[in-house]
Parts: C-alpha cells; sequence; structure tokens
C-alpha cells in the first residue's frame, strides 16, 4: 500500500475509535437516565403508597403506586431497548469494522490493535460460562 493509503486508512481507524467511544458514551448515558428515571418512579410510588392514593378506574379501585409501577416497567423496558438494541449494535458495529481496519494494520503498525483488545477482554466467566457485554448488558437490566 502507499503512503497516502495508509495514512487515510489510520485516519479511518481514528475515527472508529473515536465513534466507539461515541457510543459507550451513550450507553453510559442512557443507564444513567435509565437509573433516574427508576428511582423518581420508586420514590413516587412509595410516596403514593404512604398517602395512600387510589385511582378510580371505570367500577375498579387502583393504588396509584401501581399505575406508576405499571409506568416504571415500560419506561424501563424502553431503556433496555434503546440501549440493547440500537446503541448496543451500533457500538459493536464499530468494533468490528475497527477489528477490520487493525487487520490491515497489524504487520506494519503492531500496536494499533486497541478493537481486538477490547474484544479480547470483554468477555467475563461466571461459572465456567463466557459473559460477554451482551450479556452484561441484560443483566443491569
Amino acid at each position: 500500500m502507499s503512503k497516502d493509503i495508509d495514512d487515510h486508512n489510520l485516519e479511518i481507524w481514528k475515527t472508529i475509535v473515536s465513534v466507539q467511544m461515541h457510543f459507550n458514551d451513550l450507553e453510559l448515558r442512557i443507564r444513567n437516565y435509565a437509573i433516574l428515571a427508576l428511582g423518581a418512579i420508586l420514590t413516587g410510588a412509595g410516596y403514593s403508597l404512604s398517602n395512600k392514593s387510589i385511582v378510580q378506574v371505570s367500577d375498579a379501585e387502583i393504588s396509584f403506586a401501581t399505575i406508576l409501577l405499571i409506568i416504571g416497567d415500560i419506561v424501563w423496558l424502553c431503556f433496555w431497548f434503546m440501549d440493547r438494541h440500537w446503541y448496543h449494535r451500533l457500538l459493536l458495529g464499530s468494533v468490528y469494522h475497527g477489528i477490520s481496519i487493525e487487520n490491515t494494520f497489524k504487520d506494519k503498525i503492531p500496536s494499533i490493535n486497541l478493537s481486538n483488545s477490547i474484544k479480547e477482554q470483554s468477555p467475563n466467566s461466571f461459572l465456567g460460562r463466557p459473559i460477554r457485554s451482551q450479556h452484561r448488558l441484560n443483566i443491569f437490566y
């Protein structure tokens, strides 16, 4: 490969790493907002339980805490869906693309190996079973 192509690919790799950092940051922000929303909903449910707040729905009386907890479940699932099936997939795509660029450079610049290192170091083991990032994400939610 010519030097221009090498320089161009190196710039692409730098951009890919920046994109990986961006998606990782977005996922952490989503989880932060999810925890804040959960705390607010649980606080509201606890407060409504202590005040014995009741809502009349048709002929039934329902605790307002129940309504808040149902809303909380829906909100929590929305955060999980956005995190797991939206941004995490984009993060994985950027990591795998980074790996392909790194494989192109591995003979010329052995130190460019960040995406490969992340992929290798990501799995943990629990009771002899590998736990990858998507498993940890699901455990969080």
